[in-house]
């Protein structure tokens, strides 16, 4: 579990070094199972993450989602932050739930809280740059979901309110995309 968190905060600390040189870098997009994905974060970031590791997390995760073609860092780095912006969302005592389902043409991951929900007054923003409600919060945490999932992988995020209160968070990838 440590070395692989090194690994990840090696590879985004080159990522961030290379943008902030404004150097193009080489992303290791290839074939994987978002499945396993989800399986390592559950005995990593769930069990580790200051945020994560005293919840009930509950995976829902359809046994035969295909292998396709992602870049694992940045998928992780999706899941690990709508999960913590989950935990963060609802009482200690809140159920997490994170689903995995697919068709023919798309994987569909959705993370779902029991907390308050997105108040109306700021549901147009919360995708913003910058844009927080959290204090200490710098507001990227949605926005780089965002840009990961649309722009470099060609699916697409959204939210909804949960019927009896939270927020369910989804994002789907196209299983057949030249990301």
């Amino acid at each position: 579990v440590m070395k692989g968190g090194r690994d990840n905060l090696t590879e985004m600390m080159a990522e961030s070094l290379a943008r902030a040189k404004r150097v193009n870098t080489t992303r290791k997009v290839g074939n994987f199972s978002i499945k396993e994905l989800i399986a390592d974060i559950r005995e990593s970031e769930v069990k580790s993450d200051p945020d994560l590791r005293n919840r009930l997390v509950e995976f829902n995760l359809k046994e035969d989602v295909p292998i396709f073609n992602f870049c694992r860092l940045e998928i992780r780095r999706v899941l690990v932050n709508l999960m913590v912006n989950a935990a963060q969302a609802s009482d200690s005592t809140d159920l997490i739930e994170v689903g995995l389902d697919s068709s023919d043409d798309h994987a569909t991951v959705y993370i779902m809280d029991r907390g308050e929900g997105v108040p109306e007054e700021i549901k147009d923003r919360i995708f913003d740059s910058c844009f927080t409600t959290r204090e200490g919060g710098n507001g990227l945490g949605l926005a780089s979901c965002r840009y990961i999932v649309e722009t470099l992988h060609f699916g697409k995020l959204g939210f909804a309110p949960r019927e009896g209160g939270g927020s369910i968070f989804t994002f789907t990838l196209t299983l057949d995309a030249n990301s």
